[in-house]
């Protein structure tokens, strides 16, 4: 907090500011609808290969859904899952039962570490369709690559990618103070 510089004296830090928390919230508190568009073993590819840090081929869990307010598209998300981590998931009833609760309270998969981006974007041509926007409309592009621990390292465990509507979602960031 204090710093001495020699033959100019004692001088106080600024506070240094860390990121606290963030969260990508729902701008209005109803029910959202979970819909799901794909549930399914496929072969990864050498994208997705590279990001699970997986064989080109090996079999993931690829799943897609969309989530609706008041019956209107708000989010369309996507994650492709190594399938040797939860083999039976493409079994579960994803539109009941959330996707991170099974894959932390039934798979036991220990989250131990994300990476996130957020990114703020003008609609493409492929979004207006799925969320039903005009292009250029205001969205939050998400990517996440979230680690567990697996047979004694941390390795890749899912890679997330979404799209919001920016007039149904906000970015929320807290920074905190050291002192």
């Amino acid at each position: 907090m204090i710093r001495r510089e020699q033959g100019r004296g004692n001088f106080v830090n600024a506070p240094r500011l860390t990121l606290g928390t963030f969260a990508l919230a729902e701008s209005a508190y109803q029910a959202t609808q979970t819909r799901k568009l794909a549930l399914e073993v496929r072969a990864a590819d050498d994208r997705i290969a590279a990001r699970l840090e997986l064989a080109v081929g090996a079999p993931i869990i690829h799943v897609e859904q969309l989530h609706l307010l008041n019956g209107i598209p708000i989010m369309t998300e996507e994650r492709q899952l190594p399938q040797f981590l939860c083999p039976a998931l493409v079994d579960e009833d994803i539109e009941r039962q959330p996707l991170h609760w099974l894959l932390v309270h039934k798979y036991k998969l220990p989250l131990v570490r994300v990476m996130h981006t957020i990114e703020a974007r003008s609609a493409s041509a492929a979004i207006t369709e799925e969320l039903g926007v005009p292009i250029g409309s205001p969205t939050f592009y998400i990517d996440r690559l979230t680690y567990t621990t697996y047979e004694g390292s941390i390795r890749p465990a899912v890679w997330y990618r979404a799209v919001c509507r920016g007039d149904h979602y906000q970015f929320k960031a807290e920074f905190l103070s050291s002192l």
